[in-house]
């Protein structure tokens, strides 16, 4: 994946972003990150959940007048099962369908009835974030990080014994190798050769 924030979230290309007091805060990553950053070096940083947390604000601060599914376009393809809470359910009985509440603007999200807004963009942000995070390597039982167990050992391979030509072939005979690559004898020398 070599691709950045401001690629996955568009608003972020017309925003000045030097404003957006979010995302320059942000200590572990270098200036300009969201729009530099590979997105698996963003996620290994912040994290998907402290990202789509992040975005999550920043869509109702900076961009209330766009649409949910054009801050992330990425959420049009996105299994809304994956996006499965409480607060996303509300929403998409509200808005009627998917593409419906992908419509609605984080203002018009707002301001409808039952709808608890960061809820909703957190977790809908969040599911696309995840499943674009690296995977993480799992703790083993004394809680340290299994990295050398996700990995299989490599055994190096023997190096095969090069034998001489059988000493009973024909003179004349040439070598020639078949389809496992193992030598074989042809008796009749070809012609022309």
């Amino acid at each position: 994946m070599n691709f950045c924030l401001s690629d996955l979230v568009p608003p972020l290309r017309w925003s000045d972003a030097s404003t957006i007091t979010l995302l320059t805060g942000q200590p572990d990553l270098p200036d300009a990150w969201w729009r530099s950053l590979p997105m698996p070096r963003v996620l290994t940083a912040i994290g998907p959940e402290s990202l789509g947390e992040l975005l999550t604000e920043i869509a109702l601060e900076h961009w209330p007048a766009a649409a949910i599914g054009d801050v992330l376009p990425a959420l049009h393809v996105l299994d809304p099962e994956e996006a499965d809470e409480p607060a996303v359910a509300i929403a998409l009985d509200r808005a009627g369908s998917w593409a419906g509440l992908l419509a609605l603007t984080s203002r018009e999200l707002v301001d409808q009835p039952f709808i608890q807004a960061r809820p909703v963009l957190n977790t809908l942000f969040s599911a696309v974030l995840v499943r674009l995070a690296p995977a993480r390597p799992v703790p083993d039982e004394a809680g340290e990080p299994a990295a050398a167990a996700s990995v299989p050992a490599v055994a190096p391979l023997p190096v095969p014994d090069v034998e001489s030509p059988a000493p009973e072939a024909a003179e004349g005979a040439e070598r020639v190798l078949d389809a496992d690559d193992e030598p074989v004898i042809d008796a009749a020398p070809r012609a022309g050769a």
